[in-house]
């Protein structure tokens, strides 16, 4: 049976920093390509990305929510 590869907590913009850290240590020290270090490192901008637009989202849906249309 494979392993399973292990899923980081990305919740927070301290877990997505620590993730990028140890992205960097491992393509530093050779135990992953710098091009997939890349990749996964985009990745990460994404749900970055993804936590600062949410509240925002959630703030348009608070706010729309009392209009009542008919």
């Amino acid at each position: 049976m494979a392993t399973r590869a292990r899923r980081p907590k990305l919740e927070t913009m301290a877990d997505i920093r620590g993730e990028a850290a140890k992205l960097y240590r491992t393509a530093l020290a050779g135990r992953m390509s710098v091009r997939d270090a890349t990749a996964l490192a985009h990745l990460l901008r994404v749900i970055i990305e993804t936590l600062k637009a949410e509240p925002a989202h959630q703030g348009v849906i608070v706010i729309e929510r009392p209009r009542a249309f008919g």
